[in-house]
């Protein structure tokens, strides 16, 4: 009797898969994919035999899904600039800002006027 094609998903390819209790007499038509590595973006055809060993194999012996490659660790965490926190920033920005001043000016800009209008003018003002 012919069933349905499986679709297996498995990082590690037949590596992940257990077949423990599984009789030959079950499933002697087997078809289907096996999906693998990390995205699954590797696919194999199941073969419809068994290895020497009475395994379910992808019908290409050497492709990736047969044994897929473990994938590597991520990097291990920084220790720089230091496992402590500052009380002060240790980035000095200059520009564009200016540094701050410790007493409040009392005439803000470069040039103030002497005597500022509420109405604007058409044309600029020259100092």
């Amino acid at each position: 009797e012919d069933y349905p094609y499986m679709q297996f998903y498995a990082i590690y390819g037949w590596n992940d898969i257990d077949f423990s209790g599984y009789s030959s007499g079950l499933w002697s038509s087997r078809k289907g994919t096996m999906h693998c590595t990390e995205d699954y973006s590797q696919s194999c055809s199941i073969d419809s035999g068994f290895d020497s060993y009475g395994k379910w194999t992808c019908d290409d012996r050497n492709h990736i899904c047969m044994d897929p490659p473990t994938p590597s660790p991520s990097t291990p965490p920084s220790i720089s600039p230091s496992n402590f926190p500052t009380t002060t920033p240790t980035i000095t920005t200059v520009s564009p800002s200016v540094p701050p001043t410790n007493v409040p000016s009392m005439s803000p800009s470069d040039v103030p006027t002497s005597s500022p209008t509420y109405l604007p003018t058409r044309t600029p003002t020259n100092f």
